[in-house]
């Protein structure tokens, strides 16, 4: 009898699915939610600046503001930055009197270098119209340098999407005085609720 009851008692945990069917779902949640990192490159040669100076768009110096208008059909996307996109549009344009920003989404945004940005800082780039999904919006900012991460030659860093309205960038730029230079640099984006982006130096 006390066999009989063993058998009955355990066969239904023997044949009962949900623990199998919960753990495959349990174990691709906690890998999907981890922190994405990715990194990426800047240099003069293919910059904004260059790319102006190369369509005889006269600009001796990085930008100090990105105004921002509406598209018309005689502007043409930035080379630079055509791959990041909303709506198959790109964010970043130029015409006949300049860079300018799409003002679908932006406002005009300042623009801030790595060299200026210390430890504790912080500084507002600009508020934007409309949602860019964060990724994309981080990526635009460095690659179109209205955060510009090199001086004279280059920068590498390292971006790391810690939530999905901030990320954390670590890196550094390459130039020369006498001699060459290295000089390393870290900064936080983050978009607010009011959908203000600032840059912080870490």
């Amino acid at each position: 009898m006390w066999a009989l009851y063993f058998l009955s008692v355990a066969d239904p945990l023997q044949k009962d699915e949900t623990y199998k069917q919960v753990q495959p779902k349990y174990k691709k949640y906690k890998q999907e939610d981890k922190m994405k990192t990715f990194t990426l490159k800047r240099d003069k040669s293919n910059s904004v600046l260059s790319e102006l100076r190369t369509n005889g768009i006269s600009q001796q110096d990085f930008l100090d503001e990105y105004p921002a208008r509406e598209v018309h059909p005689k502007a043409v996307p930035m080379a630079i930055t055509k791959a990041h996109v909303v709506k198959q549009k790109p964010l970043l344009y130029r015409d006949e009197k300049g860079i300018f920003l799409d003002s679908t989404y932006f406002n005009s945004m300042k623009s801030i270098s790595v060299s200026k940005l210390q430890s504790g800082s912080s500084f507002i780039l600009g508020q934007l119209k409309a949602e860019i999904e964060w990724e994309t919006l981080v990526r635009f900012l460095i690659e179109s340098d209205i955060i510009c991460t090199y001086i004279h030659i280059e920068s590498s860093m390292v971006v790391k999407m810690v939530s999905k309205k901030r990320a954390e960038v670590s890196g550094s730029h390459i130039y020369f005085t006498n001699e060459k230079n290295e000089s390393p640099f870290s900064f936080v984006i983050e978009q607010d609720h009011t959908n203000n982006i600032y840059c912080f130096g870490k």
